[in-house]
């Protein structure tokens, strides 16, 4: 792991193109082609240094990446702290926004990859934390791509087991939310009861859910948009409690 001591940050964001914003950080792309976090004076950036070794958790999160979970490459300290981090720019659209073309049966294959490298960095003991549609990026060609991993923190469980379950259900939820139009700040429950049967007893198989759903709506490859469409006949929403946890 690079790290970078700057005394004027405005020399690395020189030419830089802004991304996106979110709670804690500023989101720009470099002229080298890489995507630099530039934290921000926020409550939640003020809870996540104060929990966490920022130099450790980039550190370890950097080191289990892997296809699907994209950690830092860089660094960037000024007086000795953490200001802002630099990983590779990924290609696509945020979970939410994902293309209403792509059908189900591109979803299942690339999701198998995924929770593949979910229970990779599940056995790094890595627990996602903070996870929603807008931390994972979607692409047809090169899948789901999870970044912000310093959101998430290493798992003090022995049991990783315990810990796989979780991530899974975490990921699956995610992905499930993102699919069916269902912001990230909301809670789902399926109204048909063999739907809720299948969410709540697997933890990480989204095949049987969404091979239900396209039975349900009567369609065999359904697109993004048909799901969405259908979305007031298959669930029902209510806003969730935000809560941070470090």
């Amino acid at each position: 792991m690079r790290i970078t001591e700057v005394d004027n940050i405005k020399r690395i964001l020189k030419g830089s193109i802004y991304v996106s914003s979110g709670t804690t950080a500023h989101c720009f792309k470099l002229k080298d082609g890489r995507l630099i976090k530039l934290y921000r004076d926020t409550y939640r950036k003020r809870l996540l240094f104060q929990h966490n070794d920022m130099f450790e958790l980039l550190e370890y999160t950097s080191n289990i990446s892997n296809d699907s979970y994209i950690g830092a490459d860089e660094i960037i300290t000024s007086n000795g702290e953490v200001v802002a981090y630099i990983m590779p720019y990924i290609k696509g659209r945020t979970l939410g926004r994902m293309n209403r073309k792509n059908t189900v049966k591109t979803v299942l294959e690339q999701y198998k990859t995924l929770l593949e490298d979910t229970y990779k960095v599940s056995e790094e003991k890595y627990t996602i934390k903070d996870m929603h549609d807008r931390n994972i990026i979607y692409s047809p060609v090169d899948g789901f791509k999870v970044i912000d991993l310093d959101g998430g923190k290493k798992s003090r469980l022995d049991n990783m087991d315990i810990l796989k379950v979780s991530n899974a259900r975490t990921i699956k939820e995610t992905v499930l939310k993102g699919i069916l139009g269902v912001p990230y700040k909301y809670n789902m429950e399926f109204i048909p009861y063999e739907l809720r049967r299948l969410f709540e007893n697997d933890s990480d198989n989204i095949d049987s859910i969404l091979n239900y759903i396209c039975e349900y709506i009567k369609e065999d490859n359904p697109s993004v948009s048909n799901l969405k469409r259908n979305q007031n006949k298959l669930l029902s929403k209510s806003l969730r409690e935000e809560l941070y946890y470090y």
